[in-house]
């Protein structure tokens, strides 16, 4: 064995170049709580919901007024019987065989029209999504544009859509319901037979 001499130098000797992948990793340990300081804890949160809830169900806190309300949703009104319209024809020959009740029976535009309307009070406000016009013994007799307006008094008009007709039935389908109690339906583009309504309904 060697003895070391006075004067010399101590040098350590290098670690191995690996060595940092199989030395144990060092953490940082928690520090432990005192059993006062779990309970105090414990204590608080508890306390801070217990407030919290108090804050949301107090009125005017939470979006609440303390008392429970229901939302009802009024039923719909629906579409009146037939028998308690009434209505008016421009340009429109027979108006009151177009809500009769007959297939057979027909309202006619005169000859040569450009324009035409019908325009129904169904006795009260209803509310509706489809208006369906039936032609009768004559299919061809439709128009190439229809539009359809509405009023809740009769005095003023709202137009809800423009829409082409067809043979034998033409429908017209709204984009929302609507809640009406007066309908008008109008020519905007004739074809070159007379408008044939025999019935209408709405839906």
């Amino acid at each position: 064995m060697m003895s070391r001499r006075a004067g010399d130098s101590y040098r350590a000797a290098k670690p191995h170049r690996r060595a940092w992948l199989t030395a144990r990793r060092r953490y940082n340990p928690p520090i432990p709580y005192a059993p006062g300081d779990r309970r105090a804890m414990k204590r608080r949160m508890i306390a801070t919901m217990l407030l919290l809830s108090v804050v949301a169900a107090s009125p005017g806190c939470g979006g609440s007024d303390g008392t429970f309300k229901r939302k009802v949703t009024p039923p719909a009104a629906e579409v009146s019987d037939k028998k308690t319209w009434s209505i008016e024809g421009q340009g429109v020959q027979n108006a009151g065989w177009a809500i009769d009740g007959d297939i057979g029976t027909r309202a006619r535009s005169t000859e040569g029209y450009r324009t035409a309307s019908l325009t129904i009070d169904l006795g009260k406000a209803c509310l509706f999504n489809m208006v369906a016009i039936e032609h009768g013994d004559d299919p061809m007799g439709y128009a190439h544009m229809l539009t359809i307006s509405t009023s809740l008094d009769g005095r003023t008009y709202t137009r809800r859509t423009l829409a082409p007709g067809n043979r034998k039935r033409s429908i017209v389908a709204l984009v929302t319901p609507i809640l009406a109690q007066y309908v008008r339906i109008e020519v905007d583009r004739p074809s070159y037979r007379p408008w044939s309504v025999a019935e209408i309904q709405l839906k």
